[in-house]
């Protein structure tokens, strides 16, 4: 299999101010009026491959004129794309080897084309197809064993010597502890639905090739899943035992994905707060904050960016009052380089580190 583009998003080009996420078939066409965007969407997508000879994106040429003055940056995004390395074209090319991905799934190579002429790549693992896999497996099992589990009638014992009034009385309270506390036809009927209904949103929306880029990706569907696990867990007592597997497996994702997307606000507030520690000049919070960005970067797996600004915090750590303050960022480098495969720095590192701790009181249990 070759490489294939599932979708690509264009912003800040020519009338295109952004076009939001579309998703490319087999065959797609781009239908409108003359001038509408059609020509400046091919233009831009064209950006993404440098042997196309559209490389050089100019700033007063290409970015709309009406927002020009107000939004231009010079990292303002022109087109992003996503495409589906398939597994065999992974293997034929040594790409897990070469760019130290240990997973064995197929990838998606996100490209980034920009107005400072870089091409940002970056591959994102496809988790969504693993989560799309194991909630489709878990949904046919869970609805095959709802629909094969027999009817539990609640039965409640009536003394003969009670008088028919009161047996009256015991059967209306037998009527209610049967809908509520039985598994009867009306609430495996309900469990169908609700799984059902998922299936049909599930499928509509998402699909094995879909990978969530941005955080609100990844709360749209965290949102689904919490949906239906509130949804199911109120049956959780009259079917437990065929609920429960389905039911994990729903938290763990929305546990991880709810992770991902926190680290990734992390990023962004420390970002904005290293923002604010540059303009009052406070080195020793602008080299926390640093170290959080790095720290969140290595978290999420990137881990070149997390080097970056580990180095960058250690740096401005060396300028500060302590010098035992970026002990801890030594440790985090040393395993930053360990896991991208560089031990030469990882045993530098690791040293670095321990020699700090060692001279450290404070640091003296971490040793």
């Amino acid at each position: 299999m070759r490489i294939k583009l599932n979708e690509f998003r264009i912003r800040n080009f020519r009338c295109i101010d952004d076009s939001d996420w579309i998703k490319v078939e087999d065959i797609t066409a781009l239908v409108g009026i003359n001038e509408s965007g059609k020509t400046a969407i091919l233009n831009a997508l064209r950006t993404l491959n440098p042997g196309s000879g559209i490389t050089d994106i100019q700033k007063v040429r290409d970015f709309p004129r009406s927002r020009l003055s107000s939004d231009f940056k010079e990292d303002s995004i022109v087109a992003q794309g996503k495409f589906l390395i398939p597994n065999d074209y992974i293997e034929d090319h040594g790409i897990r080897k070469d760019f130290n991905i240990a997973e064995e799934h197929e990838l998606i190579l996100t490209l980034t084309s920009s107005y400072n002429n870089k091409l940002d790549y970056d591959f994102n693992i496809e988790l969504e197809k693993k989560f799309f896999s194991n909630i489709n497996k878990l949904l046919k099992e869970t609805r095959s064993k709802i629909n094969r589990k027999s009817l539990e009638v609640q039965k409640v014992i009536i003394e003969e010597d009670l008088n028919h009034e009161a047996i009256s009385e015991q059967e209306d309270k037998s009527a209610e502890l049967t809908s509520k506390n039985s598994f009867d036809e009306s609430t495996k009927e309900e469990i169908i639905r609700i799984l059902d209904v998922f299936f049909e949103d599930l499928h509509k929306k998402y699909d094995v090739s879909s990978i969530f880029l941005e955080p609100n990706d990844r709360e749209e569907f965290s949102g689904l899943l919490d949906e239906v696990n509130r949804n199911l867990g109120k049956y959780f007592n009259f079917a437990s035992v065929e609920l429960k597997d389905f039911l994990d497996l729903l938290e763990n994702i929305i546990s991880e994905m709810k992770d991902k997307s926190e680290e990734e606000k992390a990023i962004k507030f420390f970002k904005q707060a290293l923002l604010l520690y540059q303009e009052i000049k406070n080195i020793d919070d602008e080299a926390n904050v640093v170290y959080g960005i790095g720290l969140a970067y290595y978290t999420l797996r990137k881990i070149e960016e997390a080097i970056t600004y580990f180095l960058n915090a250690i740096e401005l750590y060396s300028a500060t009052e302590n010098p035992f303050d970026d002990s801890d960022t030594h440790y985090s480098l040393c395993l930053a380089y360990y896991e991208n495969g560089d031990n030469e720095n990882a045993k530098k590192y690791y040293i670095n580190a321990l020699s700090k701790y060692v001279q450290n009181p404070a640091s003296i249990s971490k040793v």
